[in-house]
């Protein structure tokens, strides 16, 4: 169910008769194939039962389930310190639209960004902060008012906004 669980995420039940399924409802059953639990989203709710898939799945379960063999819906993940809402399936699924799209239009603009970062027309006049926390020191960037990238305290990497990738070379921050 990547992405809305991740490992080690706890998850709250309540069980079907408590609660009216929805189309989008995470819920908790036993395979028909293998007799494991499993959690998929439910897609379609019908006279003859209830299909569901996973998250990161392209296709439904090839099995159609009744209520009785629901566990139960999840009503919330516990994530470290943290209670989530499960996700409605129509925002993980236009999150990942969104991503296929800026990925395909970045890719035509990709040697243009190359070429650009070896010319380097502007001769940047950078200014880096450094906040002191308890985790340790974080970095911020700045040109003019702008920020440009930042370091989190713990990494090594700095994370460079987009546009200032053509000018700036990321395997040359140390």
């Amino acid at each position: 169910m990547k992405p809305t669980l991740k490992d080690g995420d706890g998850l709250y039940l309540l069980p079907c008769e408590d609660r009216i399924l929805t189309v989008g409802d995470l819920v908790v059953f036993k395979s028909p194939e293998s007799g494991l639990r499993v959690v998929h989203r439910i897609v379609t709710l019908g006279k003859e039962g209830i299909r569901t898939r996973g998250d990161n799945n392209s296709f439904m379960d090839p099995f159609i389930l009744q209520l009785s063999d629901i566990e139960g819906t999840v009503i919330y993940i516990k994530r470290g310190n943290r209670q989530l809402a499960p996700q409605d399936l129509s925002t993980v699924r236009k999150k990942q639209y969104v991503n296929r799209m800026l990925m395909r239009f970045a890719l035509p603009f990709r040697p243009v960004y190359r070429f650009l970062s070896f010319i380097n027309p502007v001769k940047f006049k950078i200014r880096i902060v450094t906040f002191k926390k308890a985790a340790g020191s974080d970095q911020v960037m700045y040109w003019h008012s702008l920020l440009i990238a930042r370091r989190p305290a713990g990494e090594d990497k700095w994370r460079v906004r987009v546009p200032f990738r053509l000018f700036i070379k990321r395997r040359e921050l140390r």
